[in-house]
């Protein structure tokens, strides 16, 4: 069975199940929680994706870093671990406190302009991107979850 949990503990008696019949299970791009209650997990570091893409943002503003208004375009209001994962991770590699990197949204950073939900689509990026300039229509950084929500963006 190959997985990507949405729930990563509550999937996990399920998971227990399956692997009590025999069956292989592969979480696919997000840990099972706890890991080990898959047999393997095929995953990016998202946290490290995330930091990454923070860095490389701050270094392109340059100077201009300090007074980012920074849009984080996220998938869902669910705190589904790839979504925080990559959200605090960009967050934290552009410079910015993280108060609890396993939730995003609670940042007072004055750069952050604020956050919305994608659902990873076209349609959801256009409309969170709409909602956020309508909050600070000097939005010079877009984080997204993905390349349809930055499409819309």
């Amino acid at each position: 069975i190959l997985i990507t949990p949405s729930d990563t503990a509550g999937i996990v008696p399920t998971i227990q199940k399956a692997r009590d019949a025999g069956l292989l299970v592969i979480a696919l791009d997000t840990p099972l929680s706890p890991a080990s209650a898959a047999d393997m997990t095929f995953a990016t570091d998202n946290f490290k994706a995330g930091e990454m893409i923070g860095m490389w943002a701050k270094a392109k503003l340059g100077d201009k870093a300090k007074d980012a208004k920074i849009a984080l375009l996220d998938l869902s209001t669910s705190q589904i671990t790839v979504d925080v994962a990559r959200d605090q991770g960009f967050l934290k590699g552009f410079g910015i406190d993280l108060k609890d990197p396993k939730r995003m949204g609670d940042e007072t950073d004055p750069r952050i302009v604020g956050n919305d939900v994608t659902q990873g689509s076209e349609e959801g990026g256009r409309r969170a991107m709409e909602n956020l300039l309508q909050k600070d229509p000097e939005v010079n950084l877009v984080y997204t979850i993905n390349e349809p929500a930055a499409a819309g963006a």
